[in-house]
């Protein structure tokens, strides 16, 4: 999405910044049948999943300077 929106963004519009944030997640689970797994629990991207449940996320986003856009960052 954000190189979709970019290709039509002037240059000034373009220069942003990355931002990091973290934000409260509503405790809970999901099951997802195609994987048989389990979401909602704690998971730091190094390891398997902990026993603890998750409800908060550190989100990485780049955003405009020059105009106001936000996008998240995988």
């Amino acid at each position: 999405m954000l190189r979709r929106k970019g290709q039509i963004m002037t240059d000034l519009n373009r220069i942003c910044c990355l931002v990091l944030d973290e934000i409260s997640l509503k405790c809970g689970f999901k099951y997802y049948k195609e994987e048989d797994k389990i979401m909602g629990y704690e998971h730091s991207g190094e390891s398997d999943e902990s026993d603890k449940v998750s409800n908060h996320a550190l989100v990485f986003m780049a955003t405009g300077l020059f105009d106001r856009w936000k996008q998240p960052l995988e």
